[in-house]
């Protein structure tokens, strides 16, 4: 399996203590309707002292390396990120998930664009 860029739309807000969260992925993604040139958001009320950023996305090395074994990238029952080699869990963004491998945030990231990308596509 190959792992494509994936265009997100992210963003950054003071209520989420500034941690990146996925707003939409696609190639037709642009900054919202509100925003300047630099993705901050010029009614402040709307997201709380937020910024919005648009990034290309891409699989690291791992994930990379973790695909070209066939593993296979799906959301658990929480909806967070898992990587399973044949039967095996080997890796998770679900701390609980005490056995796998331990995902990163930007591997969690783009796995979550990459699922919203492909579901966007049907």
């Amino acid at each position: 399996m190959r792992l494509p860029p994936v265009k997100a739309l992210i963003l950054y807000s003071e209520r989420d203590a500034f941690s990146p969260q996925l707003i939409d992925a696609g190639a037709d993604v642009t900054l919202p309707a509100g925003t300047d040139g630099a993705g901050r958001v010029s009614d402040i009320r709307a997201v709380n002292d937020g910024r919005y950023e648009l990034r290309e996305l891409r699989p690291s090395d791992r994930l990379r390396g973790w695909a070209r074994r066939r593993a296979r990238f799906i959301h658990g029952p929480y909806g967070l990120a898992q990587v399973w080699l044949a039967q095996e869990l080997i890796a998770s963004a679900d701390s609980a998930d005490h056995e796998a491998t331990r995902l990163d945030a930007e591997e969690s990231l783009y796995l979550d664009a990459l699922a919203r990308w492909k579901a966007r596509q049907g």
